[in-house]
């Protein structure tokens, strides 16, 4: 009597080999938070929807450089990433907010997702970017479900933590979900204090994606 194989036990679906390339367009996400620049004043609360625009500038074919640029009523942010299969690595920023410029191309480039995808997976580096040094250092600290443009996705949560010296000088920790399908982080929340050549600045911003291309 020939056996009769029995359906396949199921389980949770195997993660996606490799982090996604962003589609190419606007991504709307909404900003809310509070922002001090400067010794005078009080925490300035915001709340705006922002366009991000995703175009593809170079790299390879296995690792394509994404740049994303973002303007608010704040000001501005342009930054370029490589999509490579081992991660998504951070490779310059661009920013203006309320009389600050700052920015550079990072050496090495930074590190914001590494893949394959593992729960509590660390990773740390040193850099620096013009006359500003920085630590960061950056863990993978779980999973949970999301709403994206009214569907449910699962993301991935990670925990950065950086601390610069030089002509900007301060900390900034970062939380953010990934969708490792939409190769971009859904929601994050970001505190950065510190001063700008001897500027004081305080900004927490939480950043929520609203609208796909």
């Amino acid at each position: 009597v020939a056996a009769v194989a029995g359906p396949a036990p199921s389980g949770p679906p195997a993660p996606p080999a490799r982090i996604a390339v962003p589609v190419s367009g606007g991504w709307l996400f909404h900003l809310a938070g509070t922002r001090r620049i400067g010794l005078a004043g009080s925490q300035q609360p915001f709340s705006e929807d922002v366009t991000t625009s995703v175009t593809r500038t170079g790299g390879s074919g296995d690792a394509p450089v994404m740049r994303l640029t973002t303007s608010s009523n704040a000001g501005t942010q342009d930054d370029q990433r490589r999509y490579a299969p081992g991660g998504v690595e951070w490779l310059s920023t661009q920013g203006s907010t309320t009389g600050l410029a700052y920015g550079g191309t990072f050496q090495p480039p930074v590190l914001l997702l590494g893949s394959p995808v593992r729960q509590g997976a660390t990773y740390s580096a040193d850099w620096s970017t013009g006359q500003t040094r920085g630590h960061t250092a950056t863990t993978v600290t779980g999973t949970r479900t999301v709403s994206v443009a009214g569907s449910p996705r699962t993301c991935v949560t990670t925990q950065s933590d950086s601390t610069l010296s030089g002509d900007l000088s301060g900390s900034r920790q970062v939380t953010s979900c990934w969708v490792i399908e939409l190769g971009m982080a859904v929601t994050e929340t970001e505190h950065d204090q510190g001063t700008d050549q001897g500027v004081p600045f305080d900004v927490t911003t939480d950043r929520v994606l609203v609208g796909m291309p």
